[in-house]
């Protein structure tokens, strides 16, 4: 038994569901049932929505050397420590940007962190 989604739109459209060809409209302002693995068109727009999410994890990989491009971000993780608590900080960034880490607190103390390049 699958999840029970829904979709409400500020626009009017339609949908297609591929397996089928089953076709239905997208009511603006109200909540309808989404149909997965179907084609959506709504404000000049079209999307679909392949699968059920899964559970899973957000994470740092690295990109295999053959798939590097000039401006991929770089990493830095980090383990901060405070009072005796520690905690990991991940952050990303790379030449020409700068990314800061959510603020965090450890040991009560808080902190936020950069990651920028300078050529030397």
């Amino acid at each position: 038994m699958g999840a029970d989604y829904k979709i409400s739109s500020a626009f009017e459209g339609s949908f297609m569901r591929m397996a089928d060809q089953f076709q239905g409209q997208l009511a603006k302002d109200s909540i309808q049932q989404l149909q997965l693995r179907s084609l959506y068109n709504t404000a000049n727009m079209q999307f679909v929505i392949p699968d059920s999410l899964v559970q899973g994890t957000y994470g740092i990989v690295e990109i295999p050397e053959d798939e590097k491009m000039e401006f991929d971000s770089d990493a830095l993780v980090l383990s901060v420590t405070s009072k005796g608590e520690t905690e990991e900080i991940k952050v990303l960034g790379g030449k020409g940007e700068t990314q800061f880490s959510d603020k965090i607190s450890i040991g009560g103390a808080g902190f936020r962190v950069a990651l920028w390049f300078k050529d030397l």
